[in-house]
């Protein structure tokens, strides 16, 4: 197997055995939600940065092009891996996420929609909802929030988010690496 995709399983699963980790102790909440984004960028940069080196280091001579197809190689393989992990984490192990969320915006609706003033702003959003009473625009909006809040939504933007990433990353490092750390 060639060293990018090693590289790109590796810390994939890293990522997936630290969120599991976090979720058997207790300590997968909304709140740590971001530090989760921050090491998952984290670890997408660096199979991106290890998947350059490692292919210059073997073939000193590559063009730029090369590089960045090496790094978007182990790149593209963590970005599925974390992805599909992330649909299997939220729809089988930890469903209860997912549904606190969708809570939680709930109330927020209500809340919103008790005010006659925020009410009105709702409705006047999209000309569909100016005839809807409260009770069905508090459907309406709980069905776009169900959506959202699901899994495989959660998968799609990861897949994109993280795609784009590894792609921006990839041009980025290996000229920074051509730059600075191969010269010729």
């Amino acid at each position: 197997m060639k060293k990018p995709f090693l590289i790109g399983i590796c810390l994939a699963l890293l990522w997936c055995l630290i969120k599991l980790s976090f979720f058997l102790l207790n300590y997968d909440q909304p709140d740590y939600l971001k530090w989760f984004v921050m090491l998952n960028m984290l670890l997408a940069t660096l199979t991106v940065s290890l998947s350059i080196y490692e292919s210059k280091k073997r073939l000193p001579g590559q063009n730029l092009l090369m590089d960045v197809k090496n790094g978007i190689s182990g790149g593209l393989l963590y970005t599925v891996v974390v992805s599909f992990f992330l649909f299997f984490y939220y729809q089988n192990i930890n469903k209860q996420y997912n549904i606190s969320q969708l809570q939680q915006r709930e109330k927020e609706i209500s809340l919103a929609l008790d005010d006659p003033k925020n009410m009105a702003e709702i409705k006047s959003q999209k000309p569909e909802w100016r005839s809807l009473s409260k009770n069905e625009l508090v459907d309406e909006l709980k069905k776009n929030a169900s959506v959202f809040f699901s899994p495989k939504f959660t998968m799609t933007i990861s897949l994109l988010a993280l795609l784009l990433y590894v792609t921006v990353n990839s041009l980025l490092i290996a000229l920074i690496f051509r730059r600075f750390l191969f010269l010729k």
